[in-house]
């Protein structure tokens, strides 16, 4: 077993937040979420996404690179399976004779090929969409069209659905258009946002396909986590994490109030990794790494893979020691002591 107390001190105090946060490790028999698709992350998930570092500047030429990164540096036999591409990389309208979602120009190959190209070097495949009726950046969104939507990514091949929660009402768009709905269990927007997603759950066990389902929790989506359970694996449990210690720091703390609900099938997300990405110290992204590892969150990277000349942190995210974290009996949890 590793030594928690030299990448993260049993109590470490943190200016940013004002707090100090305790290690604490309990014995812990994992629940089994209350989902159809509980066959599904038995485990947290492991792979890449694009957005944290490259936004919307993806291209298939790019994720080549990242599957060949992961493969070459060792990261997929460690776990790292899913290759997630975020937001953009679908077209701006649908197919005019279908209705369905087309890939972007930067995606000549088509997502189905894409999809074959993953899955023949052992990885998995996962792709963005709304339970709007646009993405955050303006793409199709799935309102109204989940069925339909979902199908079309099956036969896509895909393996991961992050489902976010932008331009969910049209009427009260506010500010840069983006609704952000109250976490409140028993508002409409709740209630909405919960028929929404299981609508999309419903389709994905339709496809036949094992399709990890994550869902945006807060702030803009609506959903406590003892309703995410039964409509999704993966419940995003705070706001867009940044490359910053404080960003971290918070982002997981967010988390720690729902972990109660955390088992087999389903987990709490705190977003993808900023390990490597070049704002912190290399001490800061493996303290950064660690929280994720205890706290039983996905692993999800999101510093740019395969970029010629680009700094990364793989060793950071392939510590096999504090990775045996995720899958034992002994979980761990943060106290916060607001100073």
């Amino acid at each position: 077993m590793m030594q928690l107390d030299v990448l993260l001190p049993g109590c470490r105090s943190t200016m940013s937040h004002g707090m100090t946060l305790c290690l604490l490790a309990f014995s812990l028999q994992t629940s089994v979420a209350s989902s159809s698709n509980a066959d599904v992350a038995r485990t947290p998930p492991m792979g890449w996404s694009s957005w944290n570092a490259l936004h919307c500047g993806i291209s298939e030429g790019i994720i080549a690179n990242v599957s060949k990164g992961l493969v070459d540096s060792g990261l997929k036999d460690a776990g790292y399976v899913y290759v997630n591409l975020d937001d953009c990389w679908m077209a701006k309208e649908r197919d005019n004779v279908t209705g369905e979602l087309i890939a972007g120009r930067n995606f000549p190959s088509g997502m189905k090929a894409l999809g074959d190209a993953l899955h023949a070097q052992g990885l998995k495949f996962g792709l963005y969409s709304d339970r709007g009726f646009k993405t955050c950046q303006s793409f199709p969104g799935l309102l109204d069209n989940e069925a339909r939507d979902v199908a079309t990514m099956a036969k896509f091949g895909i393996d991961f659905l992050k489902n976010d929660g932008c331009y969910t009402t049209a009427p009260q768009l506010e500010g840069d258009g983006m609704n952000w709905m109250k976490n409140e269990p028993n508002s409409p927007a709740a209630r909405t946002a919960y028929e929404v997603y299981a609508r999309t759950h419903a389709a994905i066990i339709a496809s036949g396909r094992a399709i990890v389902h994550n869902i945006k929790g807060q702030p803009g989506g609506g959903m406590n986590a003892s309703a995410a359970r039964s409509v999704s694996n993966l419940r995003r449990c705070g706001d867009d994490i940044g490359d910053s210690w404080g960003s971290a720091v918070g982002e997981f703390i967010n988390c720690q109030k729902d972990q109660r609900f955390a088992g087999a099938g389903y987990w709490n997300d705190p977003d993808s990794l900023e390990v490597g990405n070049g704002k912190q110290t290399k001490l800061e992204y493996r303290s950064h790494f660690a929280m994720w590892c205890v706290g039983k969150h996905p692993l999800i990277l999101g510093f740019p893979l395969g970029r010629p000349g680009y700094p990364t942190c793989v060793d950071c995210a392939s510590s096999h020691d504090i990775y045996e974290i995720l899958l034992n009996k002994v979980s761990y949890f943060f106290v916060t002591v607001y100073d």
